[in-house]
């Protein structure tokens, strides 16, 4: 498959997204983590999700081709990622989000559960733990600079991708390139965020699934398994021999997992089964 970005404009701001499937089809929309932009994130599972779905990856503020947001905070990332959906007119979405990237999805998909048909949150759900120096340092003028800047260089080094990826066999020369230059970024918009006050809606009221890569070290299973605890009726599902980025290191597997997923949303529910209902009808 031949992937070509688009774009368009929010607020006199561009937006570069990527693009597959039928027009017609339910819409899934894929938010990409910190270490890299959309394609590098997702064109391994465009064309198989394609085949059943409408799927739109979009470059967050900042990445790719994307510019930046003039005021980085959560409430502002929500707000863009509505501006983004909407401007889609297609409805109700399944929202994707790997690593910070599934924290956004998150928070989306609490503030905007009318405009979310199910929420699947890919080795991510929460901000990014930090020391307590560096929260105080993002925190304090003059200094949250520096803290943005070391934050970005532990984040994009090659320590924590070798963390993150599983399969010392895969090709990791993009991901190293993306982590390097996306690191200052990723840096600040952690710094911004750990500045301001996290948002106080952060439960999901829609169908959520955990997909996860069950050999990262940086976001363990163990972590998973307590974050499953946080959301009532969220359902937890592993992906073996795949780290931080499932999608990149098994795409296959991933994305039979999202469809087999969304598919059993889709079946009438069981009195003997627990958890989320049905999805709504694509039929008119």
């Amino acid at each position: 498959m031949n992937l070509e970005a688009k774009t368009l404009t929010l607020n006199g701001a561009l937006v570069q997204y990527w693009e597959a499937g039928a027009p017609d089809a339910a819409v899934l929309v894929l938010i990409h983590g910190g270490l890299g932009d959309a394609h590098m994130h997702w064109a391994s599972v465009l064309a198989p999700l394609a085949e059943q779905y409408r799927v739109v990856a979009p470059d967050l503020p900042g990445y790719g081709g994307s510019a930046p947001l003039p005021t980085v905070t959560a409430d502002a990332l929500v707000a863009w990622l509505h501006q983004f959906i909407t401007a889609l007119e297609s409805g109700p979405v399944v929202v994707i989000g790997n690593s910070i990237g599934a924290w956004f999805a998150r928070l989306y998909a609490s503030a905007h559960a009318d405009q979310v048909k199910a929420l699947i949150m890919v080795n991510g759900g929460e901000l990014p733990q930090a020391p307590p120096l560096l929260r105080w340092a993002a925190r304090t003028p003059g200094i949250r600079s520096v803290a943005a800047a070391v934050m970005g260089r532990a984040m994009g080094g090659r320590a924590t991708i070798n963390d993150m990826i599983y399969d010392k066999r895969a090709d990791r020369a993009e991901v190293y390139a993306q982590g390097k230059a996306a690191g200052p970024v990723f840096g600040r918009l952690i710094g911004d965020l750990l500045a301001g006050d996290p948002p106080t809606n952060q439960k999901p009221q829609v169908p959520t699934l955990l997909l996860w890569g069950a050999e990262d070290r940086v976001a363990t299973l163990s972590y998973a398994k307590q974050l499953k605890k946080t959301l009532p009726g969220a359902q937890l599902q592993e992906i073996s021999e795949a780290g931080h980025l499932p999608q990149v290191e098994a795409p296959d597997a991933f994305s039979f997992q999202v469809t087999s997923y969304l598919e059993r949303l889709s079946e009438p529910p069981r009195p003997d089964f627990g958890g989320v209902g049905m999805l709504p009808s694509e039929q008119p």
